[in-house]
């Protein structure tokens, strides 16, 4: 999974950066840096969400066989405080796989401190 993660533009133009995958489970890392930053400061929700959305995909893709394809059908965000200057880790496991969708749940931490969470539903098709 690692591999074709970072075989994609788009998470290195975000700078996200897998720490670690599991069976069913991931760990990422989001480089706080300025050009993702909104106007106020903070991290951009925007930013936040990817990552979810990434973590969750990561953590689906060690769950399933390989040549089985993904795809985020649904997900929900709630933002609980902003992000500062630190990074962004966002844990994903998970909830429930079945024939053709699975249902996943993440968290975003900063400092220690949870940031926001995010659900996601995903539509599978297997190989």
């Amino acid at each position: 999974m690692r591999a074709a993660f970072q075989a994609a533009p788009f998470y290195d133009l975000l700078g996200i950066r897998v720490e670690t995958e599991r069976p069913g489970t991931s760990r990422l890392t989001l480089s706080n840096r300025a050009e993702l930053r909104q106007s106020q400061g903070g991290v951009h929700g925007g930013a936040l969400m990817s990552l979810a959305d990434s973590a969750m995909g990561v953590a689906l893709g060690t769950a399933l066989r390989e040549g089985d394809a993904w795809s985020t059908v649904e997900m929900t965000t709630q933002f609980l405080e902003p992000v500062g200057g630190s990074d962004v880790v966002a844990e994903a496991a998970v909830a429930r796989l079945g024939r053709t969708l699975a249902f996943l749940d993440c968290s975003l931490e900063s400092e220690g401190r949870l940031v926001a969470r995010a659900r996601a539903i995903f539509r599978v098709r297997r190989a």
